[in-house]
């Protein structure tokens, strides 16, 4: 029995040893089917945070600034310049090249690829359109300024390309760079931020921003519009660092302690930022206390970050630093080209074309003239143009065929809006008829547009200050006084944030950080503090009854869920829009123009309207009819043409049209307080009053009725040259001008020239002379005529006023002191 219990333990303990066996090689097969998986995590740098890789790409025309490139006769090399991020190892860099033919292009002639100065890469096209994609060698890959080079290679049988050769269209927008990096174990510094956030390819797609204490929600606002003048393109936001592409950490040293890694620059007595280590770039906000850390947040949105290689900066650094520099922002006045921005072309037969870029306040109602001065080189041939267009459409063109010469050209009302005008100058070059084609591309011509060009503005009336075209140019009065102005952010949940967020951040793009100085709350001031402009933005907005009872009828119809009609202003120009005193007329009238008119039932709404709290104060509301339409209402909103098709003092828009809901009506004259005088700018008047109404009585004619001083002045057309009419304009007479029309004039319309009173009545006073000593002559008595001339001189105030003068040359002549020996 023994014996045969022996040999069952053996047997069993032999089992155990087999099925652990088993379950090892499991688990070892196991391992090896996830390695694999591993290793592709490490590549998409989700699961391994030592040293992730990442796949950076951008089209070659957000790299360039331009939209295509052709090579011809005229430009047969194109190079672009680029740079990467620094410090980065490059596993790969490609290439993708999208190229039309146009013409008789040869099959046999390819187009030439160089990068950084390597041997040139031919793409065969075969005289046909193609995509190439092209592997480059990353080890010529620099920090800055990286080259690619395209030239469309000259055929082996002629001396140079010629126009029969036809010519290749690079389209940029469909071509594209593409790389795989590795981020290094390293420390950034504070110069690599700004490059950072404004590379094409290394723009952040979600910014986390983690504010803490008790002004989060404002730190939040203020350093999301900071960012977003930094970024190539406008962010999403977000509240945690989870798949985040840039992360800001703002708070006492205390607060965000936990947070640092780099704990030692915590350590600073004054508000200052540091790049934390690590792969991913983290940028920390700190101060000692939460007045400081507010001061911080408003420098870093105002101020360009120092260009120091070091990892911390203080907030002196950037004070002393430059600021950043918003888009302009034009008025009724004439402006230099050198206040707007750069017209420069560079010396080649088809240079890019020169853009500037201007907001417009009171962009509705202005008209402007458009006056170059420019100079050409002796070899411009004469028929070279520059083609002048504004927002897209043609304004016309003038010819190159003068040494220096000045040309204007009118823009009309309607075609001006209040943010992101784009006035483009695109020169055509022409080659001398006498020159050789191959000669010509050695003697390149050269012209240019001076600094000193303008651009006067002339605005009809003032639009009323409820008209939330203002909003779009300039920030409206929220921004005409920082520090006085509150900004009410009613979201709560993190979705509602983050839209707010994004909508702050378009809006400092468009005009600057005109908010940043405002005072952030998360509801309405004390009412000792409400004498301010408040603009409330989030959903929920109508939690004040006295804001509400204040507010235009058509809010109060879209926060009741009432629909609102009207013309689709998104699609309609400018020219065409109509305005009247209330809501009704407005709809009627756009539906006569456009014939179906756009119906908006839930979505977005914004309205400008007087407050109810301070006189002279506007309230405004960016909100929503419902709070789960507020996120995206705020998306659609902070896009161009929703952006400038503002207007009104109420506006409502869903994802398909944005209408003006309610027409803005002159404030009255009791909106602005009325500033009490001193007596001695009392005095000062009157007297002023009292000689100006002395000398008025001096005028020998009849004052002229009042007309718009903001006339716009009469130009030279036959200055213009191919002037284009893209818009009908139509003009709105002024009530108090007479009808081109009408075909009898009467006597109150027609107002005699200065000159020409004058001349009428010295006529009469040498015909009143003349008889008076004609009567003498004939031996009549005149003494009562004399007395009459007398008397009439008595009450002339001219004729005093010329009396008195020749009194005080007398007595001047009388008391001066003679000279010796005389």
């Amino acid at each position: 029995m023994s014996h045969i219990k022996h040999n069952t333990t053996r047997k069993s303990r032999k089992l155990r040893i087999l099925v652990i066996g088993c379950l090892f090689l499991c688990l070892f097969a196991l391992l090896d089917i996830l390695t694999p998986t591993a290793s592709a995590a490490v590549k998409t740098g989700l699961t391994h945070k030592s040293n992730p890789s990442r796949v950076l790409k951008a089209n070659l025309a957000d790299l360039s600034g331009n939209q295509s490139v052709i090579l011809d006769w005229r430009t047969q090399s194109n190079e672009i310049t680029f740079n990467l991020p620094a410090h980065d190892w490059y596993e790969n860099l490609d290439v993708f090249i999208s190229a039309t033919p146009e013409g008789n292009v040869s099959s046999r002639t390819p187009i030439l690829l160089s990068f950084n100065g390597s041997a040139p890469i031919a793409l065969n096209g075969r005289g046909s359109r193609f995509d190439a994609h092209i592997r480059l060698d990353t080890s010529r890959v620099r920090a800055s300024g990286n080259t690619l080079t395209l030239t469309y290679q000259t055929p082996s049988d002629v001396n140079c390309l010629m126009k029969q050769h036809g010519k290749w269209i690079i389209d940029l927008q469909r071509s594209k760079l593409v790389t795989r990096t590795r981020a290094k174990q390293r420390n950034m510094s504070i110069a690599e931020i700004e490059p950072l956030l404004a590379h094409a390819m290394t723009t952040p797609g979600h910014v986390a921003i983690l504010a803490k204490g008790s002004q989060k929600f404002a730190l939040e606002a203020i350093l999301a519009q900071g960012v977003a003048q930094r970024t190539h393109a406008l962010p999403d936001f977000q509240f945690n660092s989870t798949r985040s592409d840039f992360t800001i950490i703002i708070g006492t040293n205390n607060q965000i302690k936990a947070q640092v890694k780099n704990k030692n620059l915590l350590n600073a007595t004054s508000p200052s930022l540091f790049v934390d280590s690590g792969i991913k770039p983290t940028l920390i906000l700190s101060a000692p206390n939460e007045d400081q850390v507010m001061l911080l947040a408003r420098a870093f949105a105002a101020y360009h970050l120092p260009s120091k290689n070091r990892p911390d900066a203080s907030i002196f650094d950037l004070l002393a630093g430059h600021k950043l520099t918003p888009r302009a922002i034009l008025s009724a006045k004439s402006h230099q080209f050198s206040d707007i921005g750069d017209v420069s072309f560079s010396p080649e037969w088809r240079p890019q074309p020169a853009k500037l870029v201007f907001n417009v306040d009171n962009a509705l109602t202005s008209e402007a003239i458009l006056t170059l001065k420019l100079a050409s080189g002796l070899g411009t041939n004469p028929q070279s143009r520059l083609n002048v267009s504004l927002n897209g459409q043609s304004l016309g063109y003038t010819k190159l065929d003068k040494k220096s010469k000045s040309v204007a050209f009118n823009i009309e009302a309607g075609q001006l809006q209040p943010s992101g005008n784009t006035l483009e100058f695109s020169p055509k070059l022409i080659i001398n008829g006498q020159e050789n084609m191959c000669a010509s591309q050695n003697n390149l011509p050269s012209f240019m547009v001076s600094t000193q060009s303008k651009l006067r503005i002339y605005s009809k009336e003032k639009i009323p200050l409820t008209d939330l075209s203002h909003l779009a140019a300039n920030g409206s009065m929220f921004s005409a006084d920082k520090g006085d102005t509150a900004l009410v952010l009613t979201a709560r949940s993190n979705r509602d944030r983050a839209a707010t967020l994004y909508f702050l951040g378009f809006a400092a793009r468009q005009f600057g950080s005109q908010w940043v100085d405002a005072k952030y709350s998360t509801s309405l001031p004390s009412p000792a503090d409400l004498n301010k402009n408040i603009l409330i933005i989030g959903p929920n907005t109508n939690f004040d009854a006295k804001i509400m009872a204040a507010a235009p009828k058509a809010v109060k119809f879209a926060m009741g869920g009432k629909g609102s009609q009207g013309q689709n202003l998104q699609t309609t120009s400018r020219t065409e829009r109509h305005a009247s005193r209330n809501e009704m007329q407005a709809f009627r009238s756009a539906a006569r123009t456009t014939g179906v008119p756009a119906r908006i039932n839930a979505g977005g709404v914004a309205s400008i309207f007087p407050s109810p709290y301070s006189n002279g104060k506007l309230i405004g509301i960016i909100s929503s009819t419902r709070p789960s339409y507020f996120g995206p209402a705020m998306k659609a909103l902070s896009t161009e043409s929703y952006w400038n098709a503002l207007e009104g003092s109420v506006s409502r828009w869903d994802k398909t049209a944005i209408i003006m809901a309610q027409t803005s009506t002159p404030l009255p004259d009791t909106f602005f307080p009325q500033q009490k005088k001193t007596s001695l700018q009392a005095r000062f008047e009157n007297t002023k009053e009292r000689l100006g109404s002395w000398f008025a009585n001096i005028n020998l004619r009849q004052p002229k009725q009042a007309q718009n001083t903001l006339a716009k002045p009469n130009i030279d057309q036959h200055r213009l040259r191919g002037l284009a009419n893209p818009i009908p304009t139509p003009r709105v007479k002024p009530e108090n001008q007479p009808s081109t029309q009408s075909t009898s004039l009467n006597a109150s319309s027609v107002t005699i020239p200065k000159f020409a009173n004058v001349k009428a009545v010295m006529a009469q006073k040498y015909s009143n002379a003349k008889t008076m000593f004609s009567n003498r002559a004939r031996g009549q008595d005149i003494a009562q005529s004399a007395i009459h001339w007398l008397g009439g001189l008595k009450n002339n105030r001219l004729a005093i006023l010329l009396f008195v003068i020749l009194a005080g040359f007398f007595l001047m002549a009388r008391t001066s002191p003679k000279e010796a020996g005389t």
